[in-house]
């Protein structure tokens, strides 16, 4: 066979079938062969960069790509070692509908995920995803070819359709995926192409590509898909299980009449280009049918888990697993409203489903990220989308709003920068999306502008003032999905927008060039700063990290003490000797807001997330005496992190609001870029599958480290204590550690309890690390954390990464961070305060979604050094 261009290149057969039966490449595998580009353009492709996806077959690293010509994206899933000499492949045109909309009208799903489970088998090979939707003439068009051929009832097919409108059969062009292993450096090598379509082979040999063979995937047709395969078989695609007869679906619902784009009056804006009905594939299991459906059932000897009545006489049947192919289901017919937006450029699509007007409708605005379009291992999106649907049908009516391609609009390129340059390089918002615009679509097709709407918990608070501006009521809110319930959501939305909140801290300006704090009056030389420094839980560790960090730079120019809250009784008078009190506070408790009360507030220095804005009276005015006086306020941002038991943020930026403030010269030292990036990368530092298990059995960690980091560290044993509420944790200086606790853990181990262990930052001193693991190797479990940060700054990188440990483990064991054990009773101690004469009851506000509140940008903070 002639390599350069075959004439006729044999055809085998795939078929798309289960994961099971090989396994794919793992983590650490996919890390070596990642390839790094030297040219970021080549032609009219821009290289953005690259992540990993965990799918069920293995991890691929996803590279993504920009024409730079109509600006969508192309990304190239890579698996195995590219530098082989043959490599499998696909071109494959992305689909909305399938893959995100879960429509049963096409094979394009099927074949990805072929496609995929192909090259994972195969060890080596890349799958091209191109941004050309209904073979490359976009939704629109897809989605007036499909309203045509809807209408006509499978008479004219969707090549006449496109002939209809004027647009050739297939739009497609790859001129993109030749640049890509131009990139990539793989133009040299053999490829097995994957494809059904004739007219594909003679584009793939048309761009030069070394041609080897070719096999297809080729899925079993249904009622609802059969008529587009037909049509494509028509055209030359190699699909013999099409030509079997299958019996043709019936529409429950007037087909709509087609009709020219129109402006919409309201808001013209949005120019209406076509509606449809599209079949959607049963949730769960869970059937539509009537009372000749449910004997049919029995008469297959299927018997319904669970059914439910249905408002419009049909009753939704549960069947048991593996049991839905066996017979023929109806989909969930759900009416596409297809719209273009003139002023962004951007495609909306508005599912309904039943009758509006008979009562307030479900209403979903689902947005999207491309990742979530392949077969990840964690489907939490996918699910949450599915679950609406599902609850829209047993309600009987609602309305789903899909932001496609949006990922929060920051787009995807913002979430590949944020991963491999930092998030202050994307300079872009984590929620950029135009909710203005969701709602005004909203508007248009609600009947009474009432709505009860199905939301998460960190979009909530963006979504609401849109409707709210529209007079759109909302009934109520519901947090359908447990996850969100369990506040899973909120902690994985802060873990991913803390290095995001990170950037927003900004040094005042006039501090830059600094080199040692200013005293607010007059001083001699020989007399240094005195200050007395405060705070309880993780604000303790904030208060000791400041210790650490004017010690270390301010020797003699400073004195400072740390006294824990308990120290400042009723009986301990104000200070009067010149002291100046520094108090740490994320949320400003009654404890050490009694404190700042009993002192002179021209040399208090408030370092808190709490602002003047807050609902709190008496936290907003303990502020604005302090600032009144004379004294300093810097404020961290995103105010009420109270929703959920564990915090996130807080605890980061209180290390980075301190450091920025106390060190401003050394801020000027630091990469903040690679400091940024680094946060996005902990996920990737996960323990092993042995560690975990142990930690699973036993719940016991014991945390080794070395000063200075150990002085300032114990919020770390906090948040592992009250997240995913670990039975023993215990943190240790690396040369304490054989003084006790590892006698302990040996002692434990001979009752059959293990324990986990954990260095942190212990590289610093090789020779006592490599001492304590040869105590330990073979008998425990261990995790080493090191980080690429400065010394004084390793403390955010431990927090990201047990942050990503922690959520891990909450949502495993389905631990609740909203309703947590002791709620509400914790409040005796919390709201005890100290300073009072006799105990008053105070109410904290805690606002069950609100998400970011006032002062989130960090910059309510006074342009002072924390030094007075």
């Amino acid at each position: 066979m002639d390599e350069k261009t075959p004439a006729s290149p044999s055809l085998r057969r795939q078929t798309s079938s289960s994961s099971q039966g090989f396994e794919g490449v793992t983590h650490e595998e996919a890390a070596e062969f990642v390839i790094e580009p030297d040219d970021k353009i080549y032609g009219t492709t821009l290289y953005v960069g690259h992540v990993p996806i965990d799918t069920r077959y293995g991890v691929f690293t996803c590279y993504v790509f920009q024409n730079l010509i109509h600006k969508g994206y192309v990304l190239a899933l890579a698996h195995g070692d590219l530098k082989s000499e043959v490599l499998y492949t696909r071109f494959h045109s992305s689909c909305v509908t399938s893959e995100t909309l879960c429509s049963i009208d096409c094979d394009c799903v099927q074949q990805l995920d072929g496609a995929l489970k192909v090259i994972a088998k195969q060890k080596n090979g890349i799958l091209f995803y191109l941004m050309q939707e209904g073979r490359g003439g976009g939704y629109i068009a897809k989605s007036r070819d499909r309203m045509i051929v809807q209408h006509s009832d499978d008479t004219i097919s969707t090549f006449e359709a496109y002939a209809q409108m004027g647009l050739d059969p297939d739009l497609r062009q790859y001129t993109n995926v030749k640049e890509i292993t131009h990139i990539l450096g793989i133009e040299q090598a053999e490829w097995i192409l994957m494809t059904n379509n004739p007219d594909k082979i003679k584009k793939f040999q048309a761009l030069g590509l070394k041609l080897k063979d070719v096999e297809t995937i080729e899925i079993e047709p249904c009622p609802f898909n059969l008529m587009y395969l037909v049509s494509k078989q028509k055209m030359g695609h190699i699909l013999v299980q099409t030509k079997e007869k299958k019996l043709r679906y019936k529409l429950r619902h007037s087909r709509v009449d087609p009709f020219k784009p129109y402006h919409l009056k309201k808001y013209a804006r949005f120019l209406h280009c076509a509606s449809y009905y599209l079949p959607i594939r049963p949730v769960d299991n869970q059937i539509i049918v009537d009372e000749e459906g449910l004997v049919a059932l029995s008469e297959k000897g299927i018997v319904p888990e669970q059914t439910q009545q249905l408002d419009d006489g049909f009753t939704l049947a549960q069947l048991p697993v593996n049991t839905l192919n066996k017979v023929d289901f109806d989909p969930y017919w759900f009416k596409v409203n297809m719209y273009y937006d003139i002023s962004s450029y951007h495609d909306f699509v508005v599912l309904e489903y039943g009758d509006l007007t008979k009562k307030t409708p479900l209403v979903r605005i689902q947005s999207e990220s491309l990742l979530n379009r392949f077969p990840t291992r964690d489907e939490g999106y996918k699910l949450k989308y599915k679950r609406s649907l599902l609850e829209i049908v047993k309600y009987g009516c609602g309305i789903i709003i899909l932001l496609h391609r949006d990922g929060r609009g920051a787009g995807l390129s913002s979430y590949i920068i944020d991963r491999t340059q930092g998030v202050e390089s994307s300079g872009i918002p984590p929620d950029s999306r135009d909710m203005s615009a969701t709602a005004q679509l909203l508007d248009h097709h609600l009947p009474n502008k009432r709505a009860i709407m199905l939301f998460n918990s960190t979009s909530r608070h963006s979504l609401a003032p849109a409707l709210e501006d529209k007079g759109i009521e909302v009934e109520a809110w519901l947090s359908w999905n447990d996850d969100v319930n369990l506040g899973h959501d909120v902690v994985h939305h802060r873990i991913s927008c803390a290095p995001y909140y990170l950037s927003k801290i900004q040094v005042p300006e006039f501090l830059h060039g600094e080199t040692s704090p200013a005293p607010a009056s007059p001083t001699t030389s020989s007399d240094p700063l005195r200050y007395i420094i405060t705070g309880i839980g993780t604000s303790e560790a904030h208060a000791q990290y400041f210790v650490h960090l004017v010690k270390k730079y301010y020797p003699t120019r400073v004195s400072i003490e740390f006294l824990p809250l308990t120290a400042f009784t009723k009986d301990l008078p104000s200070r009067t000797n010149g002291e100046h009190l520094i108090l740490v506070s994320q949320g400003l408790s009654p404890h050490a807001a009694d404190v700042a009360e009993t002192w002179d507030k021209s040399k208090v220095t408030l370092v808190t997330a709490v602002t003047e804005r807050n609902k709190d009276e008496k936290k907003a005015q303990l502020l604005k005496s302090v600032r009144e006086a004379g004294g300093v306020v810097v404020c961290m941002p995103l105010e009420d992190e109270y929703h959920t038991l564990v915090r996130i943020v807080g605890p980061l930026c209180g290390y980075y609001a301190i450091y920025q403030h106390v060190c401003p010269t050394k801020l000027l030292e630091i990469d903040r870029r690679h400091v940024f990036s680094t946060l996005v990368k902990a996920e990737t530092k996960v323990p092993s599958a042995e560690w975990l298990e142990c930690l699973a059995k036993n719940s016991r960690i014991v945390m080794l480290g070395t000063h200075p980091f150990t002085s300032y560290w114990r919020n770390l044993v906090y948040k592992l204590e009250e997240g995913p509420f670990i039975s023993m944790v215990r943190a240790t200086e690396l040369l304490e550690f054989a003084h006790g606790p590892y006698q302990n853990m040996e002692h434990q181990l001979l009752n059959g309890v293990g324990t986990c262990v954990i260095f942190l930052g212990c590289d610093s001193h090789p020779e006592t690390l490599t001492q304590a693991k040869k105590m330990l190797v073979g008998r425990f479990p261990i995790w080493e954390i090191t980080s690429s940060l400065r010394e004084d700054l390793q403390i955010l990188e431990m927090e990201a990464v047990l942050n990503h440990l922690i959520l891990r483990l909450i949502k495993k064991n389905l631990i609740d961070q909203v309703s947590w054990p002791g709620k509400d009773r914790d409040k005796i101690l919390y709201e005890h305060q100290a300073n009072k004469e006799k105990s008053e009851e105070v109410s904290v506000v805690i606002e069950g979604s609100k998400e970011v509140a006032n002062g989130d940008d960090g910059g309510d903070g006074d342009d002072a050094s924390i030094f007075v």
